[in-house]
């Protein structure tokens, strides 16, 4: 169990560690089961952080039955909670893994933030603290870790992205994060996202909804895996056979696709826009130049997209995945449809 008696307690600035265990509810956890996972879990979590970096003895910990939240004092380098600590938890997470039945496995959710927060008497209270607590809860990172299987997920608050990872601190390396939308609550804001370990899935053999779709788009359909980097041109679909054709789209018809794109109201919010980036190959979603207003924003993913080989209908893909059938995304096709053709 966690252990705080006699520790320090925060009374102000600190950075936050919060983490629960992923399905720790789940019908196949037995109470034994429950309890084993605990255990070795608050061992793993102590063993981390004295060898990350950050003495356990000087940290103050909370229990929260499927995981804890921590407050670090300041005086220790906070990037040393997603270098060293998440590094030493990612190893002994993959030794744990390895001799534990499916039941017993731990995959791990974290979530880091730097702010205030307060001892009461009675636990750790402030914004700051339900701020970590509601960013470890956001659906969005919990789909990528079970898309990827990931054994651990790491979610960092835009402050200590802002304040940590963009300035280069310690080991941090800043393209190992990609923003993430957050929407939990009365929380809405951006956060960032690292997944440590685990595959992507192989692509289902059965017919997807994106069939017709597929039809109306042969040479998009035939590109297959995407290139290391972007080609001169624009990808063609405009009835040609060869593979390598291009055809490069004019101002106005990139223009008119961002029109179409921002009738469907998803993509008006970052939240939206980012769940649609999320869906696309990694290759192009972090190269995407970001911007904070929506028109920018959706001008820059289209964009993008149009510099690889079937990124485009990636990107319809991405859309009709998180928005569904609507007569906006139907319009959208469409255009897209047509200028591809030439028309």
């Amino acid at each position: 169990m966690a252990r705080s008696e006699g520790r320090w307690r925060p009374t102000g600035d600190c950075a936050l560690f919060a983490c629960d265990v992923v399905s720790y509810g789940d019908a196949r956890r037995t109470n034994g089961i429950q309890r084993h996972i605990r255990k070795n879990l608050y061992e793993l979590i102590e063993k981390s952080f004295d060898n990350g970096g950050i003495p356990y003895s000087a940290v103050y910990d909370e229990d929260r039955g499927d995981g804890l939240i921590a407050a670090v004092p300041r005086e220790y380098e906070p990037a040393l909670l997603i270098t060293g600590v998440t590094d030493w938890l990612r190893a002994g997470l993959w030794q744990y893994n390895q001799v534990s039945s499916e039941a017993a496995r731990i995959e791990l959710r974290v979530a880091v933030h730097l702010g205030a927060a307060v001892h009461d008497g009675k636990g750790l209270v402030g914004v700051d603290v339900n701020h970590v607590c509601r960013i470890l809860e956001e659906s969005a990172f919990k789909a990528l870790m079970k898309k990827r299987r990931a054994p651990i997920g790491v979610i960092l608050s835009k402050r200590f992205h802002d304040d940590v990872v963009r300035t280069g601190m310690g080991l941090v390396v800043a393209e190992d994060y990609r923003p993430l939308g957050v929407s939990v609550k009365e929380t809405e804001c951006e956060a960032w996202v690292r997944l440590l370990g685990g595959t992507e899935p192989e692509e289902s053999a059965e017919p997807s909804r994106d069939v017709a779709l597929r039809d109306s788009f042969p040479a998009v359909a035939r590109s297959g895996e995407f290139d290391a980097a972007p080609r001169e041109g624009r990808w063609s679909a405009a009835g040609g056979t060869d593979p390598d054709e291009y055809v490069e789209l004019g101002a106005a018809d990139l223009f008119e696709l961002v029109d179409r794109a921002l009738e469907i109201s998803a993509l008006f919010t970052e939240r939206g826009r980012e769940q649609v980036l999320e869906a696309l190959p990694q290759t192009i979603a972090v190269v995407v130049p970001r911007r904070h207003d929506a028109r920018s924003d959706v001008y820059q993913i289209i964009k993008t997209c149009l510099d690889y080989p079937g990124g485009l209908h990636h990107f319809l893909q991405a859309v009709r995945v998180f928005t569904g059938e609507s007569l906006a995304v139907n319009r959208l096709e469409r255009a897209v449809a047509r200028m591809l053709r030439g028309e």
